[in-house]
Formats: structure tokens, sequence, C-alpha cells
């Protein structure tokens, strides 16, 4: 072994060990001490530029294909979670305190103008109008055959209905059909009017006030109801839900629309961030120079003595120190 590779060695094993020894959180504090000070005096837009990020996300987009073993990686976790114990030993009201359902309700009792919209959007589809007629028809149909309907005020009319449809259509073939007929043509031809009825009426009954009783009765039902939804989503729904969610990803992905919102996000991102540094940014998140020192101190020592008995740690410092020592400036070094 000739005096480059004993240096060598020498130099890994000192590395070795200062990074696992239990002085090793010393040896963090002047690299904490730079790096904070890099992310204090380096702007988001320097160290990445807006457009490459923007060009960056739309490649990711187009080339990230989630596999399908994802799916059994998500349905997996999700099952685990949904019949773990404590879902039915837990009441909504423990997680979801008066206080904070009631700053909820009075969130949604401010956005008038969205519930407006929506109540709106709602009466306004064909889905809607479907309910509604359907609705009026079976009141209508069962209020005419009742007991006190206006056909049984007909003379003779009672004790024929009551011998049931076949009975009305011997006597009077098409008659049950042709009222059917007439009765939808009515209901259609004063859908719309119902509608705008109906509309006014939801608009006027999810008042402010009205919203806050109702909320209230909701509330009251379902605060003690425990959050266990075992009983409702069976194993063989979530591995379904998690491969249509895999499929919903890919085909937005490939969609103008969502790439045009990437693009948009990332732009008003660096518009509001571009100019600050990245120290600020982490506080945006929550991570102060106190806080990336306490989580770093703490993961360090178990991820360092992982990569040195795994053998990375020393993979790694050869890999970086080797060069030097092989190179012809160390030879001459050596032989000055």
């Amino acid at each position: 072994m000739d005096q480059a590779d004993k240096l060598l060695e020498a130099h890994i094993a000192f590395e070795l060990k200062r990074w696992t020894s239990s002085k090793m959180t010393k040896e963090l504090e002047p690299l904490l001490d730079g790096l904070w000070a890099w992310l204090e005096n380096t702007h988001v837009s320097a160290m990445l530029e807006a457009d490459t990020a923007v060009d960056t996300a739309l490649r990711w987009l187009d080339d990230w294909y989630l596999p399908d073993t994802l799916t059994v990686l998500v349905g997996s976790i999700a099952k685990r979670l949904v019949q773990l114990p404590v879902n039915t030993e837990t009441r909504i009201g423990d997680v979801v305190d008066d206080e904070l359902y009631e700053a909820g309700v009075e969130l949604i009792v401010d956005m008038d103008q969205l519930r407006e919209n929506l109540i709106k959007q709602a009466t306004e589809s064909p889905l809607y109008a479907m309910l509604i007629s359907n609705v009026l028809y079976s009141g209508i149909r069962d209020y005419l055959s009742s007991s006190s309907g206006a056909v049984q005020k007909v003379p003779g009319m009672g004790s024929l209905l009551s011998k049931g449809s076949a009975a009305l259509n011997k006597r009077m073939p098409g008659l049950e059909s042709a009222i059917e007929d007439r009765l939808r043509n009515f209901i259609r031809g004063n859908t719309e009017k119902s509608i705008r009825n109906s509309q006014q009426f939801l608009l006027d009954a999810l008042g402010p006030e009205q919203i806050r009783e109702l909320s209230d009765e909701i509330w009251r039902d379902a605060k003690d109801a425990r959050l266990s939804v075992s009983d409702m989503v069976s194993d063989e729904d979530i591995d379904r839900l998690a491969s249509f969610g895999l499929q919903v990803w890919h085909e937005l992905r490939q969609t103008e629309y969502i790439q045009e919102l990437v693009r948009e996000g990332i732009q008003g991102f660096y518009e509001v961030y571009g100019s600050q540094s990245l120290a600020e940014l982490l506080k945006h998140l929550g991570l102060d120079r106190e806080t990336l020192d306490t989580e770093i101190r703490t993961l360090a020592p178990d991820l360092l003595k992982h990569a040195r008995d795994t053998g990375l740690l020393e993979s790694a410092l050869r890999l970086q120190l080797e060069p030097f020592y092989r190179s012809s400036a160390c030879t001459k070094l050596l032989k000055a």
C-alpha cells in the first residue's frame, strides 16, 4: 500500500468516526450555520427560474406514469386505516369540536353568492327536473287513486278502482294509459314553473338563520356518531376507488386544462415568492431555523448510523475522496 492509499484509508476512517460518534451533533453546527446562511441569501428565482420550474412540472405530468401497483399500495394502507379499532372508539365530536364546527358553519353562511349559485345550478340540472317531474307525477297519481281523491268522487269509479288497474283496463281499454300520458304531459309543461318555485323556496329556506338552525340539528345528531365506515365501505370498494383514482389521474394529466393550471399556478407562485429568500419560503411552511436544527439533530444520528452500518457512508466517502488521492496532483504533493 503506497502513501496515497494509506492517507485515503486514514481519511475515510477519520470521516466515518467523525460522523458517527457521540459528538457528531457538534459537527453539524457549522454545517447548519452555513446552510441557513445560504437559505437566507438565496432567492427562489435565483435557485430555479420560473420557466425551468414550469417546463419540469409539465414534463413530469407527461412522463410520470404512475404504475398500477400504486393502487395496491394505496388500497392496502386505506384498508388498514379503515379497519383500525380506534375508528369505532372515536366520535366525530372528538376530532371536530363545537367551536371548529361553528366556524365552518359561519364560513358557509358568509358565502351567500356561492350558495346561491350552487342552488341555481343544482335546480337547473336535467336530473333535478326529472326528480321534480317524478315527485309531481307520483303525488298526483296517488291522490287521484286515494280514497279522498277526485276520481273517487265520480259515480262508480270508486268501486271500479278498488278492483285494480286490470279491471279498469277491461271495462275501459286504454283509459289508464291515456290518463297517464295526459298527466305526464301536463307535468312536463309545468315543470319549469315548479323548478322556479322550488329554486326560490330553497334560496329562502337556506338563508343564514335557517342554515344555522339546520346545522345545529345536524351537529346534535352527528357529533356522537362514530368515525367507523367499515360497515359502509368494503375492501373491494376501496380497491375499486383506488383504481378509479389512478385512472382519473392518467386522464387528467394529459389534458390541456390541467397543464394550464400547473403553468399558471407556478407562474403565480413565482410572482409572489420569487423574490423572497428560501428561508422566508420555509417560514411560510412553518419551518424556521430552530425547527430545522431540531429536526436535523433528531434524525441525523439514526440516518448516519444506518448509512455506516450498511456501508453506504463509506461508499459515498470513497467516491468523494478517491479521485483526489489517485490524482497526479496528490502524487506530486507526496513527492515534494
